[in-house]
């Protein structure tokens, strides 16, 4: 059952995340280098609490 409801769900979730940076008029290199820091950033906070 999951299997089945995920791929749905990522597709509806990359078209709106998709549409949502398109209306911002983002540079997409840059925006995905802030999501990079932001990961990273998230990634040491679980490392070291």
């Amino acid at each position: 059952m999951k299997l089945e409801l995920l791929p749905p769900l990522f597709k509806i979730f990359n078209k709106s995340t998709f549409l949502s940076s398109l209306n911002q008029n983002t540079c997409p290199v840059l925006d995905a280098e802030e999501i990079k820091k932001q990961e990273q950033k998230e990634a040491i906070e679980r490392l070291y609490p």
